[in-house]
């Protein structure tokens, strides 16, 4: 009895549903020696030691003679011989039955796969092939000497050299280089000097812009929507807010490091942090630490949303007299100035996937600016603290 046939008659007495069987479209090589393969003993021992292997979750791979067997376990408790009968069904089906180059089959917790290893029977070919360019080079080196003295005779007509010095198209491609560095809306006094192809890629963006690529291109080269600034009666406090169809981590960290310049250029006294908060199909909202009268505008602005703020309004406290002092914090800045704009979703928190950065001066003021880990700051002496806040709301660090 053949290997398959025997694991067809296991599999049929214990009453294991087969799956469907999905054979590959590739003709089968070199089908006499693989078909014989499958009826030697040894592919049963590989079929047999590969489904009673423990991997789970993860892939198991056995070759016997020219066949390769997959197997893909996603649960503990899978029967060894429900495994077999369906590397079985692929044989049947596909390699033996139609003669194409395996298949795959899937049932719940099992998925394996039969592939041929052509390269078994084709390395005797290979090496033949590699034999004969060996020859075939080998006889020709014997002419190549003579080959070489009339190349010498002709090489010495000078005006051969002469016609290899088309130095100017290396001086051609230099300006090319120069004008992709400059920003897309810096670039269109120099329309008229490019040529046609030029010329129409430029207004390609403009007649079909792509999601967010206005405000990517005015993020690098331009200002913000609104820049960085102090309303009436915020003290040092500063917010801004900039329009972006689609946003990153590592976009939203550069966003805040060029919100922080911004602020840092007005020469505030106190330490500068600035956090960014993206808001889905809203944008980018800034926002600073609330000082010189930042802290009271705060309060008064935020009883404005306590249908939506309410425990963080009622419970911000402090927890020691002796730890930080400042109650409000850039991230809590950002996310009122988000909250005055109306970007917010349903109920008390903003839409999924609102994330927010933080950036700045992290321990003292003059201190190196860097990407600061959001409510890092005195997080520790407010109740609820800035992460619990952060939670509340729906925003997720970057």
């Amino acid at each position: 009895m053949r290997a398959t046939d025997l694991l067809i008659a296991i599999g049929a007495t214990l009453g294991f549903a087969s799956a469907d069987v999905v054979c590959n479209t590739e003709a089968l090589h070199h089908a006499a020696q693989v078909i014989a393969d499958t009826a030697n003993k040894g592919f049963e021992k590989s079929v047999k030691a590969l489904c009673s292997s423990r991997i789970v979750e993860g892939i198991a791979e056995i070759q016997s003679g020219s066949i390769i067997l997959g197997l893909n376990r996603t649960c503990s408790d899978c029967n060894s011989n429900d495994c077999a009968q369906q590397f079985d069904s692929i044989i049947k089906e596909c390699v033996t039955g139609q003669e194409l180059g395996g298949g795959i089959a899937i049932t719940d917790g099992i998925t394996v796969e039969v592939s041929i290893d052509t390269s078994l029977s084709e390395a005797s070919k290979s090496k033949a092939l590699d034999a004969r360019r060996v020859r075939k080079a080998k006889t020709r080196t014997k002419h190549k000497t003579k080959a070489k003295k009339a190349k010498k005779t002709k090489s010495r007509t000078k005006p051969k050299k002469t016609k290899t010095k088309p130095r100017p198209k290396k001086t051609k491609t230099k300006p090319k280089e120069t004008k992709s560095k400059a920003c897309p809306i810096k670039n269109k006094k120099t329309h008229g000097k490019k040529g046609s192809k030029h010329g129409l890629r430029s207004l390609i963006p403009t007649l079909f812009p792509r999601t967010g690529s206005r405000q990517s291109s005015s993020d690098e080269c331009g200002d913000f929507d609104e820049n960085m600034h102090t309303p009436a009666g915020w003290g040092e406090t500063y917010f801004g807010f900039t329009e972006d169809g689609t946003m990153t981590p590592k976009k939203l960290a550069s966003l805040a490091k060029k919100a922080w310049e911004q602020a840092h250029n007005k020469r505030p006294t106190k330490l500068l942090l600035v956090a960014a908060l993206y808001v889905p199909k809203h944008g980018v909202y800034f926002g600073t630490i609330p000082h010189k009268g930042g802290e009271d505008k705060f309060k008064a602005d935020c009883a404005r949303f306590t249908a939506l703020w309410d425990r963080f309004l009622k419970e911000r406290k402090f927890g020691s007299a002796s730890a930080s002092q400042q109650l409000y914090h850039a991230e809590d800045a950002a996310m009122l100035y988000a909250f005055e704009k109306g970007a917010f979703g349903h109920g008390p928190e903003f839409p999924p996937g609102s994330m927010m950065v933080t950036y700045g001066e992290k321990n003292a003021r003059g201190t190196p600016p860097q990407h600061v880990a959001t409510c890092s700051v005195g997080n520790t002496n407010i109740t609820p603290n800035c992460n619990q806040v952060l939670r509340y709301m729906g925003v997720k660090e970057g």
